[in-house]
């Protein structure tokens, strides 16, 4: 009897090796994105009696660019990401954030369900013919986001592949500030003090590329 379960043992080892669920491979991506992004005129708050143009008050899409790392373990995603808006004689956006989700593979198709957190810095703000003076023209908020993406991988062999696809996303400043600005009205008449609460939600879209392994 003994020795009958002996022989059949290495045959039970091997079935239960196969049967055991394979560890979920890790894959490390590195992106660039591109794309435009708006801020949202209701939110970005302003308490302004002159009106100022809307490049002034962020009231305006911008393009943007920047990066993206993330680490994929088997459903869950860790990263950071890193992007900043420009438009010309406007202000900007830069943000810095970590990255936290899940990721699924369909096939070649990847799907992601990301959540950001981190911080943004405007820069260049209220910078219009109309403002006399502003107390500041840079200040970091911090945020929180979302980001859904969709990609298409190409295996280029050796374990290395390629994605290109497309990201979406929206950011919701924390805090917020207020900066105390002097106005010279359009229509003439003295000089008006007024403060703008800088921070509310922008939200946009950019095409991505990249490579991971």
């Amino acid at each position: 009897m003994h020795r009958t379960l002996a022989a059949f043992a290495p045959f039970a080892a091997a079935a239960a090796l196969l049967a055991a669920p394979a560890p979920a491979r890790a894959f490390f991506s590195l992106e660039l994105h591109y794309g435009v992004e708006r801020a949202d005129a209701t939110s970005l708050k302003h308490g302004l009696d002159a009106a100022l143009s809307d490049t002034a008050r962020l009231k305006n899409s911008a393009q943007i660019v920047g990066g993206l790392a993330t680490l994929k373990l088997g459903v869950l995603e860790l990263g950071a990401v890193a992007d900043r808006t420009w438009k010309k004689d406007g202000p900007s956006i830069t943000a810095v954030g970590g990255l936290a989700g899940l990721g699924f593979d369909v096939g070649a198709i990847r799907l992601e369900a990301l959540g950001e957190a981190g911080g943004r810095r405007y820069g260049d703000f209220l910078k219009d013919p109309a403002v006399i003076t502003r107390g500041s023209n840079a200040e970091w908020l911090a945020y929180v986001g979302v980001r859904p993406g969709i990609a298409y991988r190409a295996e280029l062999g050796g374990g290395l592949g390629f994605l290109i696809g497309v990201w979406g996303f929206a950011r919701w400043d924390v805090t917020s500030k207020n900066v105390p600005v002097t106005v010279r009205p359009s229509e003439g008449g003295p000089d008006t003090s007024a403060e703008y609460e800088l921070g509310g939600v922008t939200f946009g879209a950019t095409g991505r590329v990249g490579i991971d392994f």
